[in-house]
């Protein structure tokens, strides 16, 4: 889970480099249509950004939810083998082995 936080910290700081490079080159040619030019491609690496840190965000929402399923199962409210166990021995007319 920490390698995929690095990875959106790490995405979010190359836009950040992609989006400073865009103005600076937009304050270099100073002209309405290059601040046009600019918005767009602005607007194109949001995008992209977006949709990269939502993948990201999805595996990292995964991850937690199989770290959750674990740690649930470990607990006893897992539902899994062990709980068929706990059933079996308190259930009546089952003997219990010593």
């Amino acid at each position: 889970m920490a390698f995929l936080e690095r990875d959106i910290k790490a995405r979010k700081q190359a836009f950040g480099i992609i989006v400073y490079d865009i103005l600076r080159s937009n304050s270099i040619a100073s002209t309405t249509p290059s601040a046009t030019i600019s918005a767009a491609d602005v607007q194109r690496a949001f995008e992209e950004c977006r949709g990269d840190i939502e993948a990201l965000e999805d595996k990292l929402r995964s991850k937690r939810r199989e770290m959750e399923a674990i740690d649930g199962g470990h607990v006893g409210g897992g539902g899994g083998a062990g709980a068929l166990v706990g059933e079996d021995a308190e259930a009546p007319g089952i003997p219990q082995n010593p």
